[in-house]
């Protein structure tokens, strides 16, 4: 049998593996669909209202989705997700971004689903203000710098 010592040891780091990591409020965490948390999903800090912000860093073919879920951050909910569940809401992407606003009175969570989507990099964030992200595509750089720097 073993020690009680190292029962507990291994109790608190199983749950501690299973907690979600924090999405920190006023901050973009940069992610990519190739290396999520498992499961996929992060705890939204409790707030009356907040921002939810996509940006999607990518030209590629598929895309992930994003779930958002106001009932609680607790370890025990479900994470929401495309087979819908109580105050399951998707967040709309339209040219790669992404905002979602809600209370969150005992916090929420954000999932995750790949989608079939490998190795995209992307931005989560969530404010108490309006959004935060904006990301724009590398040839959409080269192009505004080109225009400027040619017809100025």
């Amino acid at each position: 049998m073993l020690p009680e010592s190292l029962i507990f040891l291994l109790a608190a780091t199983t749950v501690y593996a299973q907690a979600r990591p924090n999405l920190e409020l006023n901050k973009v965490t940069s992610l990519n669909t190739q290396r999520l948390p498992q499961p996929p999903s992060f705890a939204i800090p409790q707030q009356q209202r907040l921002n939810i912000s996509v940006a999607l860093c990518s030209d590629s073919t598929s895309f992930p989705r994003f779930f958002v879920s106001n009932i609680s951050n607790w370890d025990s909910q479900d994470d929401p997700g495309p087979n819908g569940g109580p105050n399951t809401f998707e967040i709309p992407l339209e040219r790669g971004q992404g905002n979602w606003t809600g209370t969150f009175v005992n916090g929420g969570i954000l999932a995750v689903d790949s989608n079939g989507a490998d190795s995209v990099p992307f931005e989560l964030a969530v404010s108490d203000g309006g959004a935060l992200l904006n990301c724009i595509s590398p040839i959409e750089i080269v192009l505004t710098l080109l225009f400027r720097y040619t017809f100025t």
